[in-house]
């Protein structure tokens, strides 16, 4: 009797000590989120219970929720502003099927490199995921060559839709990751310091009349109409 009361015992304790286990996770977690953003008092509440909240409505664990907060926070982000980011992100990681802590890496580096809001949150979401999956990439790839060509892409005013179809294209012929963000980095910068050349041997201007960077799509555009007749060399 003694050696079966026992056994539903600890039959009846495993449970108990698993979710004992997944609760100290999730505490240690937001914490971590409070530490790095700062939050405290209702600013922390809001966000313990959004990440509660979408850890029991969402195929996410409360535990990446707040691992997700985490990231966001340690790019600079505010604990409104993360509150109000958090959806789009794991709408991002969701649609993708990438890892929601990575997802969220990948989508704050993208909107500090094209000096964006928090606001534009949606708009972010929908173009990362767009270009992964109608193009042969991954977000990793694209936030990996975005760390080369976003900063550079940005300064020459293409905006982050421009940027990531191009990127696509580049990722539909085998040239992904740091290597597509190196040859986008190379075409922005020899357009911009080659003009006169691009003039005289394509008859194609990179610059509009103020002296302002044309859209990188325009130009290769043109060149691409200026040299369909021509010989491989």
């Amino acid at each position: 009797m003694g050696a079966k009361m026992t056994g539903l015992g600890v039959a009846m304790a495993a449970p108990l000590g698993d979710g004992i286990r997944k609760f100290a996770e999730y505490d240690d977690a937001i914490r971590q989120v409070g530490a790095i953003t700062g939050a405290t008092g209702a600013a922390f509440d809001r966000l313990n219970a959004k990440a509660k909240q979408l850890g029991a409505t969402t195929s996410f664990s409360a535990v990446e929720v707040a691992n997700l907060m985490t990231e966001l926070g340690r790019a600079g982000f505010d604990s409104r502003q993360i509150e109000d980011m958090t959806g789009s992100v794991m709408s991002l990681a969701r649609a993708t099927g990438t890892d929601a802590t990575l997802a969220s890496g990948i989508f704050a580096a993208a909107i500090r490199q094209f000096n964006m809001e928090a606001g534009d949150a949606s708009r972010v979401a929908d173009g990362l995921t767009a270009a992964a999956n109608k193009s042969f990439n991954s977000v990793e790839s694209l936030g990996e060559a975005l760390k080369y060509a976003g900063p550079v892409a940005a300064d020459a005013n293409m905006s982050l839709e421009e940027t990531l179809a191009i990127l696509g294209t580049l990722g539909n012929v085998g040239i992904q990751g740091s290597s597509a963000g190196n040859a986008l980095k190379r075409l922005l910068t020899l357009s911009a310091a080659e003009s006169e050349k691009f003039q005289k041997v394509f008859g194609v201007a990179t610059k509009d009349a103020a002296g302002n960077a044309r859209p990188l799509v325009d130009v290769l555009g043109e060149v691409a109409e200026a040299t369909k007749d021509l010989g491989s060399s």
